[in-house]
């Protein structure tokens, strides 16, 4: 559908314009007699039903839309310049007879100057700006938002609507409503998604608010289709950055905590350094960056443009050399600039918070080197930290609205954040992650760790007595079922992909004992060994259970002739077989089996496991896919298999945590009371 920066794209300067209201449109599509059943309501005792296209409805526009394809397509092919919005059109020429040859029908005075969709477009300034009523609107939320200190998040998502629907009409706005947008989404966590609950924002938030409160009136956007003054090439590798303008040409190496971000944030990161390098050259001309990384170029809103890689010669070579300034100098710390006219660009602490966040710093603050810094930091593993993040980002914004530094706070500021979480309604397993969380960042006189702390461990009693945390489970589906329902998926030669997928993964799944869900996921074609009756995995990765002087480094997997229907191995044989002409250069064991067939995440194992259970007819509100583990492992317990051979198995360190976490009864069909009268029948009849 067109939209309007359709229209800003075919604006020319001193262009004519008009517009088309097609209004009542809608009641001019007529609803089928037989469908028209389905858009009934009720009022005042009366049934009414639709009997043309209603508003409100989701495919109306787009419908609506298709049915004037025909007709501004024949217009544009008679060589008229127009766009299409639903019922609104914009029409346009260089000339302003060529307009009026545009328009047979009743439109608006020609005009330089026209509203379409909202926003003000004029053609001799070469601008767009918002409507008076609009731009009012906008000032009128910002203003009711800065005077309600505990506003709903409901009123936040709105505004925030607001911002996003006015972003064509105002320049630099993207730049001012991120930090609001993040705390509506750190509020939704909090709340569990209740968009009626309070939220507090943060100085940062009420920053970006005072700025669209005070910029809105005189707010606009240049439409610019001139050419390009300056052209700069930029490009980053992993060890470094590199920029390209005319014969000038700049590089300069990451350092390690800036090494440690995405390829696509560092593309990005390259571009801003070299805008702030060229500033003097670039200032107050048309720039176009050249980029070879499409992320990059959308991620700057379409003002840069792509350049293969295979021509992005000069900055990519930059961008791989390691200088002797490099050797001399280690990592220097590049200066934060004071002002737009400071071509020092600032150091990514500023720009993006490390994983977890106030580490760096606190470690920094303590004489710990950078390099040293990040090799700490790689002590908590990659689930760790997303969880200590979130509560970090969470102590971010409540010792923001309170005016404490989140570093230098006391035990007592912690313990009233853990508070602030319980009335929340945070799980006592939550609250004890957060516990966590600030252990890591609120250091206590004495060595004693924050966690540790005597009031701090009565604090989380007290949450635990108040909100238990209880098992998951009390008792485990009977594995059986299972066995049951994979039997009917036979021969697996017969077996499309996607049965063969689900089978061979819940196999995989209930055989090994794993940790199943993250273990698949690194399960490999290039560390298998295949014999006979059996398939070897190696294992070469750090898993969850992996730990100094104990890693679990393989997994086998044994045929079972004596029933063909549940033998892993002829389910492995035939995957590999039909997976043969797809699999490309995935080394992954487990792929797709949607188009195009590529490696799949944790999360879609687990979506693959679910989609059995509930096949079997498992109750999957109740039982999660990790259940798979402890479901086997309690059966073969229940069979008399000997506990060490479970405990090696599932990797365990000893039986301790089998029986405290894993081990459950098997649910069992009958009831007490279904027994007790089968006894009786069998007693007296």
């Amino acid at each position: 559908m067109d939209s309007i920066w359709s229209a800003i794209r075919l604006m020319k300067p001193n262009c004519y314009m008009a517009s088309i209201d097609l209004k009542n449109a809608y009641y001019s599509v007529p609803i089928h007699p037989e469908h028209q059943k389905y858009l009934k309501f009720n009022w005042k005792g009366k049934q009414y039903r639709f009997v043309c296209f209603p508003n409100g409805l989701a495919i109306c526009p787009r419908k609506f839309t298709k049915l004037l394809k025909p007709v501004y397509s024949q217009l544009r092919k008679n060589g008229h310049i127009s766009v299409v919005f639903i019922d609104d059109s914009w029409l346009t020429s260089d000339t302003y007879a060529a307009c009026v040859d545009n328009i047979r029908d009743t439109v608006t005075l020609l005009s330089e100057t026209i509203t379409f969709l909202g926003f003000l477009l004029n053609s001799l300034l070469m601008q767009i700006s918002l409507t008076a009523d609009k731009a009012q609107k906008v000032k009128q939320m910002c203003q009711e938002l800065l005077a309600n200190p505990r506003p709903s998040i409901r009123d936040v998502a709105r505004a925030l609507g607001t911002f996003t629907a006015s972003l064509p009409g105002v320049m630099y706005g993207q730049l001012h409503y991120r930090w609001l947008e993040i705390d509506k989404t750190d509020a939704l966590k909090l709340n569990k998604g209740n968009l009626d609950k309070l939220m507090t924002l943060s100085p940062d938030a009420i920053h970006d608010l005072n700025w669209w409160y005070t910029s809105i009136p005189s707010a606009h956007n240049p439409i610019s289709h001139g050419e390009t003054q300056v052209c700069i090439t930029t490009d980053a590798s992993l060890t470094a950055w590199g920029c390209s303008l005319d014969d000038v040409n700049a590089d300069e190496n990451w350092t390690p905590i800036q090494a440690e971000h995405h390829i696509n944030y560092l593309e990005m990161l390259a571009v801003f350094f070299a805008l702030k390098l060229f500033s003097s050259q670039i200032s107050g001309k048309h720039v176009k960056v050249l980029i070879d990384n499409t992320t990059a170029v959308a991620g700057i809103n379409q003002l840069a443009a792509h350049i293969p890689g295979i021509e992005n010669i000069t900055a990519d070579r930059e961008s791989r050399i390691l200088t002797l300034w490099h050797a001399l100098l280690a990592y220097p710390k590049v200066v934060a600039f004071a002002s737009s006219s400071d071509a020092n660009p600032p150091s990514t602490q500023q720009a993006r918070p490390v994983a977890l966040p106030f580490i760096g710093a606190l470690l920094s603050e303590r004489g710990i080197s950078s390099q040293a810094s990040v090799i700490i930091q790689h002590s908590w593993r990659t689930g760790t930290k997303k969880q200590y993040a979130t509560h970090l980002n969470r102590w971010r914004q409540y010792c923001g609205a309170r005016g404490i530094d989140p570093i230098s706070a006391s035990v007592e500021n912690g313990i009233n954040f853990l508070s602030e979480l319980y009335t929340q309604e945070l799980s006592y397993s939550a609250i004890n992650t957060a516990r966590s969380a600030l252990s890591t960042i609120i250091l206590v006189p004495g060595g004693t760790t924050f966690g540790n702390h005597p009031l701090v461990t009565r604090f989380v009693k007290g949450v635990f007595v108040s909100r238990p945390a209880l098992p998951r489970y009390t008792e485990l589906w009977d594995i059986s079922l299972m066995f049951n329902y994979l039997r009917t998926l036979h021969p697996v030669e017969e077996l499309n992909l996607k049965e063969l997928t689900l089978k061979t993964v819940m196999l995989l799944a209930i055989l090994s004992g794993q940790r199943f869900i993250w273990t698949l996921h690194d399960l490999s074609i290039t560390s298998m060994e295949r014999q006979e009756n059996k398939y070897i995995f190696y294992v070469n990765q750090l898993l969850k259970t992996s730990k100094p002087g104990k890693h679990w480094g393989r997994q086998e997997f044994t045929a079972y002739p004596s029933d063909p229907r549940l033998c892993i191995v002829s389910c492995l044989n035939q995957y590999l077989k039909k997976t043969e002409s797809i699999r490309k250069n995935s080394v992954q064991l487990l792929l797709s089996y949607q188009k195009p067939h590529h490696s799949v995440s944790c999360d879609t194992f687990a979506r693959c496991l679910k989609s059995v259970m509930k096949e079997a007819g498992l109750n999957i509100d109740i039982y999660s896919a990790h259940s798979t583990r402890a479901a086997s492992t309690s059966a073969a317990k229940a069979m008399n298999i000997p506990i060490q051979t479970i405990i090696n198995a599932a990797a365990w360190t000893n039986e301790q945590t089998f029986q405290k976490f894993y081990c459950k009864p098997i649910a069992s069909s009958s009831t007490f009371g279904e027994n007790l009268v089968m006894a009786f029948s069998k007693t007296y009849i």
